[in-house]
C-alpha cells in the first residue's frame, strides 16, 4: 500500500471512530471519505482489493442503511465501531 493510500485508511478509520460516538457531526457518505476521495471508482482502494466488491461486502452497507434509515442510532454506532474496525484490519494487512 503507498503512502497516500495508507494515510487515506488512517483517515478513513478515525471517520468511523468518530461516527461511532456520541456528538459526532460525521455522516457514512463517501463525500467524507478519505479512501472515496484518492481512489474514484474504487481503484486501487484497499477494501475493494480485500473484497472485490469496493464496500458491498463488508459492515459498511448496514451501517449506512441503519443511518440512512434511522438515524444515529445505538444500533448505527454499533455497526460504525464494527467498520473502523475492518478498516484497521487493512490497515494490519498492510504491514
Amino acid at each position: 500500500m503507498d503512502k497516500k493510500t495508507k494515510i487515506a485508511l488512517k483517515a478513513s478509520i478515525q471517520h468511523w471512530d468518530n461516527m461511532s460516538k456520541a456528538g459526532s457531526k460525521e455522516g457514512p457518505f463517501s463525500e467524507e471519505c478519505a479512501l472515496c476521495g484518492l481512489c474514484w471508482g474504487c481503484f486501487g482502494c484497499p477494501v475493494d482489493l480485500r473484497t472485490g466488491d469496493c464496500c458491498g461486502d463488508t459492515p459498511y452497507r448496514p451501517a449506512h442503511a441503519e443511518f440512512v434509515s434511522h438515524g444515529r442510532t445505538a444500533k448505527f454506532k454499533r455497526l460504525a465501531k464494527i467498520e473502523k474496525e475492518f478498516l484497521e484490519s487493512l490497515l494490519e494487512d498492510s504491514k
